[in-house]
């Protein structure tokens, strides 16, 4: 499904508008290639966004992923509140805490899937409470500069729907299931359910 597919559902399911992720103050002097203006957007970028780890994503046969690298979210200057959070290489993730309505638009190149998978993450591990990490999906989310409507909603969406999730995460995690991958299947054809049958794959 097109980009632009995915948004018109998405629009005519809770009528908002969705944007591209843009680079941060990217003016036309910026464009040219030199020394001087690469190092005046580094400092920049450094500055003001806080997830800048590359997003590289492996998927099984069933619409589930796992990381291929480590992915982080660290807090702006003004986030004194809150720790920096790593999603380790190997953690698979299917965005299953976000809400299904909005799962149309959250496939690995949609432009909150980086503040998605952190989220996942945190509903995972739950190491924090779930408002907190509802809070860091926002802040996520605007690191990338997504539309002020964007993530007012889907920050009201998992802070209101997403207790379902938290729940079933802890029930799972209670059971002993794992989510982190110490071995990647090799196979295309491999299903989520069929790998993680194993229990060799798995980090300790």
């Amino acid at each position: 499904m097109s980009r632009r597919v995915r948004r018109s559902i998405l629009r005519a399911i809770i009528g908002i508008p969705l944007i591209g992720i843009r680079s941060v103050s990217a003016s036309a002097e910026d464009d040219k290639p030199d020394a001087v203006a690469a190092g005046r957007w580094m400092d920049e970028a450094l500055t003001t966004r806080a997830s800048d780890s590359p997003l590289r994503l492996q998927r099984f046969a069933d619409p589930v992923y796992v990381l291929s690298s480590a992915i982080a979210w660290t807090p702006n200057r003004d986030q004194t509140d809150f720790s920096a959070v790593v999603a380790p290489r190997g953690f698979v993730t299917d965005l299953a805490s976000i809400p299904r309505v909005f799962w149309v638009a959250l496939r690995p190149d949609a432009d909150y899937a980086y503040a998605a998978i952190i989220h996942d993450f945190l509903y995972w591990q739950q190491v924090i409470p779930k408002d907190r990490a509802d809070l860091i999906f926002k802040m996520s989310m605007e690191d990338f500069q997504l539309s002020k409507t964007t993530v007012a909603t889907l920050y009201y969406a998992v802070a209101r729907l997403g207790h379902s999730a938290w729940r079933e995460n802890a029930l799972a995690r209670s059971r002993g299931e794992r989510r982190i991958l110490r071995k990647f299947p090799p196979d295309a054809r491999t299903t989520w359910e069929q790998w993680k049958a194993r229990n060799d794959v798995f980090a300790t």
